[in-house]
């Protein structure tokens, strides 16, 4: 990574990790959905609970292993910012799979694909920014 800027070299650290997390997250998400429905569960409730489950290993793997500064010393607050920026990135989503399928009439699957893409690094680039770059005095622990 030397060869990159270094502001570039500053935004991008913490991405490999940050997307294995992400993939963590996204199975984890998957399996308490689909057990939760199997149990019972309404598909909000389960979808509900399928995303706080996946959140959280997000945010584990995301302050233990993925990025090194924080800028919040209250981890409630940090955990609740973590999870709105992922409210924000699902609402980017429906909103871009409905742009993407009915006006640019894309299938489903490649409209989910850019999709992914553009909310994975929408989400990362707001989490890295406004959680995880602004003090160096609050590092981790």
């Amino acid at each position: 990574m030397r060869f990159l800027p270094p502001a570039l070299r500053r935004h991008v650290e913490g991405l490999p990790v940050y997307f294995i997390g992400s993939c963590l997250a996204l199975a984890l998400d998957t399996a308490v959905l689909l057990l939760a429905l199997r149990c019972g569960m309404s598909l909000v409730a389960a979808a509900s609970t399928g995303f706080l489950s996946g959140m959280s290993i997000s945010y584990f793997v995301s302050v233990r292993y993925a990025f090194a500064r924080r800028s919040l010393r209250d981890r409630r607050i940090e955990f609740l910012s973590f999870v709105l920026i992922g409210l924000l990135g699902l609402g980017l989503t429906q909103l871009l799979l409905a742009m993407l399928t009915s006006q640019l009439h894309l299938p489903v699957l490649a409209a989910k694909a850019v999709t992914a893409a553009l909310v994975f690094f929408f989400n990362y680039s707001l989490r890295k920014h406004l959680l995880f770059t602004r003090s160096a005095a609050v590092t981790r622990s």
